[in-house]
């Protein structure tokens, strides 16, 4: 009666045995997949950093470019960029309509009576006390102030169309909150650091530029090595047409083809028909 006892012993023993063993291939299957995994997370967060960091670069080069042909500094476009986004328009809007204010400053600095009537109209200066051009920025605040006070309807469109150009209309609900609201705004965009100084938008166009041109460096490099290349290939080419003319290996390469697809047609007519 002893027999049966000890075979469940060892079949018990049999048991855990084989269960610690599975167990142990679990684990290092498990820590083999956290490596793989952790190897993978790491490559994929890296790729995302560069892309990450390539728009960064990008949308500072942009900002910089913008701000000149708009003609403030980045530092304000930035700043202002997220107010605007706040205020239901965007920073294209935006953009546009700084640069149709510089032109309306101009033109009324130059006495064109449609500009200096609308400036007028708001009680806004384009010039200083001394005489000199207020900037683009400066004016730009006092129209908020103006528009603040000013009631919504077909005089505000028409005023700020005339001196913001099309886009103006969509900057309306920005104005409506006067140059101090927007200017917290600005304080925000700073705190979340979308202010981009002038500094860095220079140092992100040379960044840039050195690119383009080390892209410009790699296609000379190739350029010039398929120049060099040429006249050689040009006698090559020239001496395999001559062997294909000569020698008929184009036309028995194609009558081979041809008797190779008879000969598979034959047999699949055969086929078919027994």
């Amino acid at each position: 009666m002893a027999h049966p006892k000890i075979e469940i012993e060892v079949s018990a023993r049999g048991v855990r045995t084989v269960q610690q063993r599975l167990q142990g291939l679990l684990t290092g299957v498990k820590s083999w997949a956290v490596g793989v995994g952790g190897a993978l997370a790491a490559a994929l967060g890296t790729r995302e950093v560069l892309r990450q960091l390539d728009g960064a670069v990008d949308a500072i080069d942009k900002i910089g470019a913008d701000a000149q042909r708009v003609g403030v500094l980045p530092e304000t476009l930035s700043t202002l960029g997220h107010a605007a986004g706040l205020s239901k328009s965007n920073s294209e809007e935006l953009q546009k309509s700084l640069e149709k204010l510089g032109r309306s400053i101009s033109e009324a600095g130059d006495g064109v009576t449609t500009y200096t009537d609308a400036f007028s109209k708001l009680g806004v200066e384009v010039r200083n006390a001394d005489g000199t051009m207020r900037s683009t920025g400066e004016v730009f605040f006092d129209l908020a102030d103006a528009f603040q006070k000013l009631p919504d309807g077909p005089q505000k469109t028409a005023l700020a169309m005339d001196l913001l150009g099309k886009s103006g209309a969509k900057l309306i609900p920005m104005l409506n909150q006067g140059s101090a609201a927007i200017q917290e705004m600005q304080e925000e965009a700073r705190a979340f650091g979308l202010e981009v100084d002038g500094n860095a938008a220079k140092a992100a166009g040379d960044f840039n530029d050195n690119l383009d041109r080390l892209k410009a460096a790699a296609k000379g490099l190739w350029q010039t090595v398929a120049q060099d290349l040429l006249p050689i290939l040009v006698q090559l080419t020239k001496q395999v047409v001559q062997s294909v003319k000569e020698g008929g290996a184009l036309l028995t390469l194609a009558h081979g083809i041809a008797t190779v697809l008879k000969t598979i047609i034959r047999l699949s007519i055969q086929t078919w028909e027994g």
